[in-house]
């Protein structure tokens, strides 16, 4: 999809909980969603405004970004956790 249509008509992270389940053989479950914000500040804003990760029966929540975002901007991860 274009930028455009994916950002407006797909509506990405407007009906999923998060992208990737993984659950291991103790029973213990890990959730990832991956998030594609280049603007540090952009994706603080949208994880307070969710509320931090969503409510789920997981041992442990994470979120990902791309690496490229964290070699431009060296405080990206810092500006994230203070939403979490």
């Amino acid at each position: 999809m274009k930028k455009g249509i994916m950002r407006y008509f797909a509506a990405p992270g407007k009906m999923d909980r998060y992208d990737v389940e993984i659950q291991f053989s103790d029973g213990e479950i890990w959730e990832v969603d991956a998030k594609a914000y280049r603007n540090s500040i952009s994706l603080r804003a949208k994880i307070q405004h969710d509320n931090g990760f969503p409510e789920g029966e997981y041992t442990r929540g994470y979120f990902v970004v791309p690496s490229e975002y964290t070699v431009n901007q060296r405080n990206y991860t810092s500006i994230i956790n203070r939403a979490l």
